[in-house]
C-alpha cells in the first residue's frame, strides 16, 4: 500500500502550480481580452475554492482508507458515506468510480464464497488508492485478478469422471474475461514435442464465465487418454499462469492376460535387385531375419531374406516380405506387449552349395529354404517357407 502521508506533499505541488495557473491565467485575461483585475479576483477566488475541493476530496479518502484499514467489517458504510460526500460537479467522477466499487463489493458480499468476502476490505484499500491516482491524473496500473478458491487441486484421472467433468474457479477482479486462457501443459517438452504442438492443448473454447468472480473449465467429452499425455491445467492471463491444475495419472492397474499363439505357415520369395536371375553355382549367400510387431489391436510379424551370388555379376534377390498378421484381440481388449524376443536377424545365414532345398530347425520353427536351382531362380524361385513352432507370449489388456 502506498503511504498515505504523502498526500501533504503531493497537494502542496498541486496548490503551488494552481498558483502559477492563477498568474498566468490574469495575465492572459488582461492582455489578450482587457478584462479588468476584478475578473482576475474572481478566478482567483474560484482558483482556490477548486483547490479547496481537491484538498477535501484527497482528505476524503485518505479519511476512508484508514477507517477501513482499522475496521474492515464498515467498508459498506465507509464507501456508502464518501460516495455521499462528494457532491461538487468537479467531483462526479470520482463519485462514480467510489460507487461502482460499492456496487461490486456489494455485489462480491452476495457470491456467498468465502475467500471473496473475506479480502472486500483489502480490495476497496486497493481500488480506493487507484481511484485517488486517477483524481490526481496519474496512471492507473492494470487490475490484476485473483483466484482465490477452485474446487481442485489435483486432476485424479483415477477418480469416477462424474466427479471430475469441471473444475469451477472462484476469485475478483475477473473483468477482462477476453485476456484469459486455459491450456493443458506438459513439463519440460522434447523439442519434437515443441515443434509438433504437443507441449500445449488449449482449453479456451471451454472456459465459461458466470460473473466477475466465477468461471468455469468443463472437462466433459475430454477423453482420459487425451488429458494423461500432460501435467497440469494451466489458467492464464495476459499469457502469465495465474493457477494452475496438476494431473494425477490412473495407475489403478488394468485386467491383462497372456495368451501364446504360434504363427501360420508363411513363404516369402523375395524381389530380384541385381544381376541377372542366375545364381550359377556361385552360392548364393543367404541371409533371414525374422521380426514380431504389434498394433493397438493386432500381431503380426515380418521376414526378410537376403540372396547374394559370390562373385560377379553379383546376382541378388533381397527383401522384405508383407505383413504376416497372426493374431487379433478379442473386442474389449488391446495389445498390450510383446513378451520376449521379438527381433531374430540371421535365424538363417549360410553359403548355398547345391540346387536342393535346405531345412534348418530353429527356435521359430523349421525353415526350408531355396536358393540355387538349375535355371533361372532370382525374384522367382529363391525364397524361404517357415513352418512356426514357437508359441509366440502375447499381453492382452483390457480396455478402460
Amino acid at each position: 500500500m502506498k503511504n498515505v502521508n504523502l498526500k501533504s506533499t503531493n497537494i502542496k505541488r498541486k496548490v503551488k502550480l494552481l498558483f502559477m495557473s492563477k498568474v498566468t491565467i490574469c495575465f492572459l485575461a488582461l492582455v489578450l481580452i482587457g478584462s479588468s483585475f476584478s475578473a482576475c479576483r474572481k478566478i482567483d477566488k474560484t482558483l482556490d475554492e477548486l483547490t479547496l475541493i481537491r484538498e477535501q476530496t484527497i482528505f476524503s479518502m485518505d479519511e476512508a482508507i484508514r477507517t477501513i484499514e482499522n475496521a474492515p467489517s464498515d467498508w459498506q458504510y465507509v464507501l456508502e458515506g464518501l460516495a455521499d460526500g462528494f457532491v461538487h460537479d468537479i467531483q462526479s467522477t470520482i463519485r462514480n468510480d467510489v460507487q461502482q466499487l460499492l456496487n461490486n463489493s456489494i455485489g462480491a458480499a452476495t457470491t456467498n464464497i468465502v475467500c471473496v468476502i473475506d479480502a472486500i476490505p483489502i480490495r476497496a484499500i486497493r481500488t480506493l488508492e487507484n481511484i485517488k491516482v486517477k483524481f490526481l491524473g496519474g496512471d492507473l496500473p492494470t487490475v490484476e485478478p485473483t483466484i482465490c478458491q477452485q474446487t481442485m487441486n489435483v486432476l485424479d484421472l483415477a477418480a469416477p469422471i462424474e466427479t471430475r467433468k469441471e473444475i469451477i474457479f472462484f476469485g475478483f477482479d475477473m473483468v477482462e474475461k477476453v485476456s484469459f486462457d486455459a491450456e493443458l501443459v506438459l513439463n519440460n517438452p522434447t523439442p519434437a514435442q515443441i515443434l509438433g504442438g504437443f507441449d500445449r492443448y488449449s482449453l479456451n473454447d471451454r472456459l465459461n464465465f458466470q460473473s466477475n468472480y466465477q468461471f468455469t473449465v468443463d472437462l466433459s467429452g475430454l477423453s482420459d487418454d487425451l488429458i494423461d499425455n500432460y501435467d497440469y491445467i494451466a489458467i492464464l492471463f495476459n499469457g502469465e499462469e495465474i493457477s494452475s491444475i496438476s494431473i494425477q495419472q490412473d495407475d489403478t492397474p488394468l485386467e491383462t492376460q497372456t495368451v501364446y499363439i504360434t504363427p501360420s505357415l508363411l513363404s516369402h520369395i523375395p524381389p530380384h535387385v541385381a544381376g541377372d536371375r542366375e545364381f550359377d553355382g556361385n552360392g548364393p549367400d543367404i541371409f533371414i531375419h525374422v521380426r514380431f510387431y504389434k498394433t493397438e489391436k493386432q500381431v503380426y510379424l515380418k521376414v526378410w531374406m537376403k540372396a547374394r551370388e559370390t562373385q560377379s555379376d553379383w546376382t541378388e534377390a533381397s527383401g522384405w516380405s508383407n505383413n504376416h498378421f497372426f493374431y487379433t484381440a478379442p473386442e474389449g481388449w488391446h495389445i498390450k506387449k510383446i513378451e520376449g524376443e521379438t527381433v531374430f536377424d540371421n535365424i538363417v545365414d549360410f553359403e548355398d552349395h547345391d540346387h536342393a532345398t535346405n531345412v534348418f530347425n530353429r527356435s521359430l520353427g523349421q525353415f526350408a529354404v531355396v536358393g540355387d536351382t538349375p535355371g533361372d531362380e532370382a525374384g522367382t524361385e529363391t525364397g524361404v517357407s517357415i513352418n512356426f513352432s514357437y508359441a509366440v507370449p502375447i499381453v492382452v489388456e483390457k480396455d478402460e
